[in-house]
C-alpha cells in the first residue's frame, strides 16, 4: 500500500503500518492545521 506524508516522496509501506497511519494521523494533522 502507498502512503504519502507531508510533501514527501510516496513511501511503500506495509498494509498494518498504512492502516495505523489512518488511524492516527488525521488526528495529528487536524491538530497542527491552522
Amino acid at each position: 500500500m502507498l502512503l504519502k506524508g507531508f510533501g514527501l516522496e510516496v513511501l511503500q509501506v506495509p498494509d498494518e503500518v498504512a492502516f495505523l497511519s489512518q488511524l492516527f494521523f488525521p488526528p495529528i494533522l487536524l491538530a497542527i492545521s491552522p
